[in-house]
């Protein structure tokens, strides 16, 4: 009888120790991964200066390394300047239908996404008040997540040009503008890793 008290408490706790580790697994959620790189599947990446004496480096972009390094100078501003540079996605499609974007990149001072959108274009009312959204700098390649509804206008953005909502389907560039102080002009080098659109 002890014999069979002795198995029976045996094959308990071992039932009981093994619904418990089945219940102490941990499930790991994981993020899809967006497969659509737009370094190799966009309609075309270009590099725009100002016509001031700011420069890009090389002027016409390609792919190395499995990346896009484009090397800017920023010219100092003068009174009565607008001098700018920017890598310019374009995407060949409007944004309709897709919530943010993620992009891997590196710089050495915070960098400007801003969603072209033609209502504030040479074709809208010309004030270039993008929605924007500015990551920190980073001397490694690192990679945001960032949705459109967190994309603000500018400080400067005008009075006629505040009150436009964002319009996805009037997007269809992604420009990449670094962050260089026009007060003393400057230079920096820009990697993009990967550029995805996220829905």
């Amino acid at each position: 009888m002890k014999q069979v008290i002795l198995v029976m408490t045996l094959f308990t706790i071992f039932s009981l120790s093994s619904c418990k580790y089945s219940g102490s697994k941990k499930t790991t959620k994981t993020e899809p991964v967006p497969s659509n790189n737009l370094i190799n599947s966009a309609k075309e990446w270009k590099a725009v200066t100002d016509e001031l004496g700011s420069s890009s480096s090389p002027k016409n972009i390609s792919i190395s390394n499995d990346q896009i390094e484009v090397d800017f100078t920023l010219k100092k501003k003068e009174e009565g300047e607008i001098v700018f540079i920017e890598l310019v996605c374009d995407l060949g499609h409007n944004l309709v239908g897709n919530k943010g974007l993620s992009i891997d990149y590196k710089y050495e001072t915070p960098l400007v996404i801003k969603l072209s959108q033609s209502d504030f274009g040479k074709d809208g009312n010309a004030s270039y008040a993008h929605y924007q959204f500015v990551v920190p700098a980073s001397d490694t390649i690192i990679t945001a997540h960032l949705n459109f509804s967190d994309f603000t206008q500018p400080r400067w953005t005008p009075d006629y040009a505040q009150g436009i909502p964002m319009k996805l389907e009037n997007v269809d560039a992604v420009y990449l503008t670094p962050k260089v102080d026009d007060a003393t002009g400057g230079d920096a080098l820009l990697g993009i890793k990967g550029l995805y659109l996220n829905r």
